[in-house]
């Protein structure tokens, strides 16, 4: 074959092949991770059970505040028992918004509950990652983050699909690093595609580990993202955007997936490479559910910051070369088994606004008296 003929050919492939990528990246956004699929008991009731690292004290799970928001934006409120765990009961199949609250610790995902006859079997508990926050910042932030919302039309906050498509496998709330410690990210969205105009383009993503901001990054249209120079350990991650946000911890490991030895003295639970996800699956609140999940932070007056020391200074490559490595999750660590905990009640550094798509209000992680501290380069969704 021609020199000249191989060249088109080759280029004609890397079009089509980087075509074909995107859309199934595209395809991708709408596959809930297996983690978050759940089936209903004969009662009509799921276990949803709270996580924190371990080494963390886990008594502030008890009397946790969950609410549980179904498609339509009808909350139900529960609490959970001394062990964190919480019945969800009196449920139907369909897709629900989950956030649980208590003290200073929080997160926030998606919950896809299926019938007990349903052909894919799923289990009837899910773990759920709690990150450590101040909610006396987080809570007027997510009011504003309402606020804006309410300024809309119920078509201009898409809608919420009633079948969700779930991922053959779950990730365990554990995601392998890319060679040079790049941490790859993809944004999971519920919204329907039909008459939507909402983009997963700009969403802002703060990456956080022992408690304090080490990057941020915006997302492509695709809701990518990623980040450079990542260390392992157990990280947070805040997601915001037009298209939802996202509060919730993982844990970070090597290329290997070993266990390794952890600061408080406690070991990951091993993992085979062939179990370990490359990208982080960041499952969005959808806007139409968001009101209902505000309530669980209650009366809070904003007058301390959502962290407490100032964030360490970023590089144009990748975070700074100080921390911590993190602790295990509480449930094992093991698929399905433990997730958990995150920012380490510290951190801060002004953090911008979101994109020109996103809602229009910034992710509070800015200490009192700070907001104009920017944190410093922030990486882009090419890493760049």
């Amino acid at each position: 074959m021609p020199q000249r003929t191989k060249k088109t050919v080759s280029a004609i492939a890397a079009v089509l092949l980087s075509v074909l990528g995107q859309n199934a990246i595209a395809r991708s956004t709408h596959a809930l991770p297996a983690d978050n699929h759940v089936s209903v008991t004969s009662s009509g009731s799921v276990q949803l059970h709270l996580d924190l690292p371990i080494g963390q004290n886990r008594d502030v799970l008890a009397g946790a505040n969950v609410t549980l928001v179904d498609r339509n934006g009808v909350a139900k409120k529960y609490t959970a028992d001394a062990d964190g765990v919480v019945e969800l009961t009196d449920i139907a199949a369909g897709p629900y918004a989950v956030v649980a609250s208590s003290g200073n610790v929080y997160a926030s995902t998606i919950l896809s509950v299926h019938d007990t006859d349903a052909p894919q079997q799923a289990p009837s508990m899910m773990r759920m990652p709690m990150a450590v926050v101040n909610t006396k910042k987080l809570a007027p932030w997510m009011e504003t983050f309402v606020g804006q919302l309410s300024k809309k039309q119920a078509a201009q906050l898409g809608q919420v699909m009633t079948e969700i498509e779930p991922e053959a496998s779950q990730f365990g709330y554990r995601v392998k690093l890319r060679e040079g410690g790049i941490l790859e990210g993809q944004l999971v969205s519920i919204l329907s595609d039909d008459h939507s105009n909402i983009s997963l383009a700009d969403t802002e993503v703060i990456l956080m580990q022992n408690g304090i901001a080490v990057g941020k990054s915006y997302t492509n249209e695709f809701g990518e993202f990623h980040f450079k120079g990542v260390r392992t350990g157990v990280h947070g991650i805040v997601a915001a955007g037009s298209a939802g946000y996202a509060t919730f911890a993982f844990e970070v490991v090597e290329e290997s997936g070993l266990a390794s030895e952890s600061a408080l003295g406690h070991k990951f639970v091993s993992y085979a490479s062939a179990d370990l996800t490359t990208t982080l699956p960041v499952t969005l609140v959808p806007p139409s559910m968001i009101p209902g999940v505000v309530d669980p932070f209650g009366s809070i007056s904003p007058d301390a910051g959502l962290f407490q020391t100032p964030a360490p200074t970023l590089t144009s490559t990748g975070f700074s070369s100080g921390g911590m490595g993190g602790a295990s999750f509480g449930g094992g660590g093991v698929v399905n088994g433990g997730a958990g905990g995150g920012f380490g009640g510290s951190g801060g550094g002004g953090i911008g606004l979101l994109g020109a798509a996103a809602a229009g209000i910034a992710i509070p992680l800015a200490v009192d008296g700070d907001d104009d501290n920017d944190a410093g380069p922030v990486a882009s969704p090419s890493g760049t």
